[in-house]
């Protein structure tokens, strides 16, 4: 199975998913969270017991930035996922490790389209902007 080196301590921008306050947060969620699949992607996979890693996923392809910045992104979903993976007993955990790896490969083949490609990542006053803007972010 897949292990990549560890980069959860990589900083992909000034902000990050789990300290945006909870309002700011949920309002993100309406737009750009959706748990595991593409908003408004062909592909919209179950979420099983990944629901929390595919939003923060999701954040992170909305901040953006270069290619390295999105193997970083799903670099760190897969191991988000293989964390949720160890959190349930021991024989489940291989069928979970399992479903983690044919998702960071979907990842991988298929979901460059919906990373926001740009020199630098977006910030904090970029997120409250579109937030404040309504805009479909």
């Amino acid at each position: 199975m897949l292990r990549p080196h560890s980069i959860v301590d990589l900083k992909m921008s000034n902000i990050r998913y789990k300290t945006i306050p909870s309002k700011i947060r949920f309002e993100f969620n309406k737009y750009v969270a959706n748990g595991c699949g593409g908003k408004g992607g062909w592909l919209n996979p179950p979420d099983f017991i990944f629901t929390a890693s595919c939003n923060h996923h999701d954040f992170n392809y909305w901040l953006g930035g270069t290619e390295v910045d999105r193997i970083k992104a799903d670099l760190q979903f897969y191991e988000a996922m293989i964390r949720d993976a160890n959190e349930f007993p021991w024989y489940r955990r291989a069928a979970y490790k399992f479903a983690a790896w044919v998702y960071y490969k979907a990842v991988r083949l298929f979901a460059s389209s919906f990373f926001s490609f740009s020199k630098e990542p977006r910030t904090m006053s970029d997120l409250l902007q579109e937030i404040e803007n309504g805009k479909q972010i």
